[in-house]
């Protein structure tokens, strides 16, 4: 069996202190959140969703049909928990359809 000496970090422990170091921690999880995307909200959603962006705790989504803008706007508050749920942490809390 091999012992860690008490200097080392896991592969993941570090890549979490590298981003936390550059303040680059937020941004990775916007990435996730953009790549992931068909698995938050669902294949229908994620087809007509044509841009997805995050700044200042706003999610700017830009979608192609009028209807599905409607049924976003009605479930922004689920959208939302989503959202900061797959996160981890409060990201968002704000939903602006453009």
């Amino acid at each position: 069996m091999l012992f860690r000496k008490s200097n080392e970090l896991t592969m993941k422990a570090a890549i979490e202190q590298l981003l936390e170091t550059y303040k680059l921690s937020d941004q990775f999880i916007v990435e996730k959140i953009k790549i992931n995307w068909l698995e938050l909200v669902g294949k229908v959603i994620a087809n007509r969703t044509d841009e997805i962006n995050i700044r200042q705790q706003k999610l700017y989504l830009k979608v192609s049909s009028a209807s599905l803008r409607q049924e976003l706007i009605m479930m922004k508050s689920t959208l939302i928990e989503n959202v900061n749920t797959y996160a981890g942490k409060k990201l968002i809390n704000e939903i602006v359809l453009l």
